[in-house]
């Protein structure tokens, strides 16, 4: 009988988690945008390319960043296989997003409104920049994950439930051995 690395719960946090900074980072950007009195009408205009690429890299930043944390959260949540679960809180995401699409489309059939053309427009002019989004979010969450996996086996170690293995044990020798070489030279 095999049993599923993957934690539904965990992924679900990490997903809320990633969702609730974006949220808090765009809303913090808008305050930002207001208290500095910037002319949003007129900005298109002034804007150089330099400044451009800039909020392009702050943007992806934000949601490398944003996913990094919610990945941190799944993968310490499961304590085992923090990677898989990290970046499944962005194929959540994209799952979810796909669902929104269709939910879209579907209820502006209903009413009557053609918006199928124009978002699949809108979608393919924005494929790469999706791409490279979905990818750095990927990137963040498995980062994440991975990094959150470790906090149960520091925290089994430092409380002294689990035995170090032989590479830990050469890790803290080394630690230690370093420690006195830098107490010696300070007392010197």
């Amino acid at each position: 009988m095999s049993v599923s690395q993957i934690r539904l719960g965990a992924i679900f946090v990490g997903w809320i988690t990633s969702i609730f900074l974006l949220f808090a980072i765009a809303t913090g950007a808008a305050v930002a945008v207001v208290a500095l009195g910037v002319d949003v009408t007129a900005l298109t205009q002034k804007i150089s390319r330099f400044t451009v690429l800039f909020l392009n890299l702050i943007v992806i930043f934000a949601i490398f960043f944003s996913f990094f944390i919610g990945g941190y959260v799944a993968g310490r949540m499961a304590a085992y296989a923090g990677a898989l679960n990290g970046g499944m809180v962005v194929v959540t995401n994209v799952l979810v997003a796909a669902l929104a699409v269709v939910f879209v489309v579907t209820f502006a059939n209903k009413l009557g409104i053609e918006i199928t053309n124009p978002l699949m427009k809108t979608l393919s002019s924005l494929a790469v920049g999706i791409f490279v989004v979905v990818s750095f979010a990927l990137l963040g969450s498995i980062l994440g994950g991975k990094y959150g996996e470790g906090y149960v086996d520091r925290l089994d170690l430092a409380l002294g439930v689990t035995k170090p293995t032989p590479a830990m044990m050469q890790v803290a020798q080394t630690a230690q051995a370093e420690n006195k070489t830098n107490k010696s030279k300070k007392a010197s």
